[in-house]
């Protein structure tokens, strides 16, 4: 490969470029019955080494690294893994694309080590805790394993959880936050909340450089703003009743997933207890709902650690909490001690406000942030399916706002600018949409409710009442599986 056949980007749209490190590792870990390939893993090499390098970021390749002195710069490593042809029943539940006996198969048939690699390899790498979530394991097969998992990305939608189920195994059983699968010229990148593009070594390296640009948000251990809630409000408040409802509502209608939980992906309870010290969980349950109420303010769902049925909800599954500039502050209901909101309560909350302040929008005499309610689903919708004026779809800019995952700072971006050109579509179109709908890439969707009044003229008192309308009408139809950009 030379620097001429490098795709150039245009480096003024690529704004969140912080030029992560990439550390290629020249070790690399060989299981029994694995016949490593060279020559295969210098072409992956040198494909991300001028990705990297097109994109402003320093390259190194080695063993054995000091940790990065800048604590801005992020560091990405990749380490290379050879698995052994997968077995006869590996194989067979892989072609299947069956979600459920992949599970079943994978869990008892798919190697898996008893240290995660990461932990293994953090200090040679030179990886500080800030870096750990951009370690990533690159596993390379055999011919005749990569053509089971490339029979599921042939059945493009229904071998989509297939793919996301085979990533999170290997994710588990090796050790790492990411990874990749080589699949000859390309590769699979694999993220926790479910991404699986299909990608070329350059674009792969773009993606990690994105991915390696993003910082974690905080949403532990947050201060309490001493402001309370009485337990007899807080339970009869409609923003909480219809948290509760619209969880209710979803499960019934298969709109929410399993949570991901450590010791199913891992056959070792030792291995499971290591994963969850090193992730700082040991399940992760999809989705987040939130809603500003006039009474009490931002509300929001738990983090998805602490064991919530999103279809089940207590009442202490929900929160209420403050902004004080970028900082979140909880709100105490009754003598309850908060639990951590969502990774995207900032995101939603923070564009909220400042577009109260843009936009003049007001009800029963109080001022408002425009955006009533948002749904955040690992689901994805079909913009061909939307046949109402009262729904808005937001576009997507993937030059500015790439794919990342949950609870970054790059994602509170991308909000911002949906929420941002939500809000403006719906003042231009004379307030009379209900909803607008925005594709999360590889992740899913954001749905933001207005306060738009129903046939009645009247505010429902249920934050989500335009989203399920639009839902049960036919206007909106939702998939179970997120397409890959």
């Amino acid at each position: 490969m030379t620097l001429q056949e490098v795709r150039h980007f245009n480096h003024e749209v690529l704004t969140w470029n912080k030029h992560p490190e990439l550390v290629l590792d020249a070790s690399q870990t060989v299981l029994q019955g694995a016949d490593p390939n060279d020559i295969q893993r210098e072409k992956l090499y040198r494909g991300l080494w001028f990705g990297f390098r097109n994109l402003r970021c320093h390259t190194a390749i080695g063993d054995s690294f000091n940790e990065c002195s800048d604590p801005i710069t992020n560091r990405v490593a990749i380490h290379p893994v050879f698995l052994p042809p997968f077995t006869v029943e590996v194989e067979q539940a892989i072609r299947s694309g069956d979600p459920q006996h992949m599970k079943h198969v994978l869990k008892e048939h798919l190697p898996e080590l008893e240290r995660p690699l990461i932990g293994v390899n953090k200090n040679r790498l030179g990886l500080r805790k800030q870096d750990q979530t951009d370690y990533v394991n690159a596993f390379f097969l055999d011919d005749k394993s990569v053509a089971a998992i490339k029979s599921l990305i042939e059945m493009g939608d229904q071998g989509s959880e297939a793919i996301t189920i085979l990533t999170r195994f290997l994710m588990a059983k090796f050790g790492s936050f990411k990874n990749m699968i080589v699949l000859g010229d390309e590769v699979v990148l694999g993220t926790l909340e479910g991404g699986h593009p299909v990608l070329t070594f350059d674009e792969a390296a773009r993606r990690l450089v994105a991915l390696g640009s993003a910082k974690p948000v905080e949403v532990s251990g947050l201060p309490e703003t001493g402001r309370s809630i009485s337990k007899e409000k807080w339970e009869v408040n409609n923003s909480v009743r219809g948290i509760q409802t619209l969880g209710e509502y979803l499960g019934k209608k298969e709109l929410l997933s399993e949570p991901v939980v450590l010791s199913d992906l891992v056959n070792d309870p030792v291995l499971a207890r290591i994963l969850k010290l090193f992730t700082s969980w040991a399940q992760q349950a999809e989705g987040a709902f939130y809603a500003y109420d006039p009474e009490q303010g931002h509300t929001v769902t738990v983090t998805g650690q602490f064991g919530a049925v999103k279809s089940n909800l207590e009442y202490n599954d929900i929160v209420a909490f403050d902004l004080a500039g970028d900082r979140l502050q909880m709100v105490q209901v009754g003598d309850v001690k908060p639990k951590s909101p969502s990774v995207e309560a900032r995101e939603f909350a923070k564009p909220n406000e400042r577009l109260m302040d843009e936009y003049e929008v007001t009800v029963d005499g109080r001022k408002m942030p425009p955006v009533r309610s948002i749904i955040h689903l690992h689901r994805d919708f079909v913009p061909s399916s939307i046949n109402s004026s009262n729904i808005i779809i937001v576009p997507n800019d993937f030059d500015k706002y790439p794919p990342v995952g949950c609870g970054v700072d790059m994602m509170e971006a991308m909000s911002e600018y949906a929420m941002t050109n939500a809000v403006k579509k719906w003042i231009e179109g004379g307030r009379k949409a209900k909803i607008a709908v925005f594709y999360v890439p590889n992740h899913g969707i954001n749905v933001f409710s207005f306060w738009s009044p129903d046939e009645s003229g009247k505010i429902p008192a249920d934050p989500y009442f335009h989203f399920k309308r639009s839902l049960d009408n036919g206007d909106i139809r939702l998939t179970q599986h997120v397409h890959q950009v």
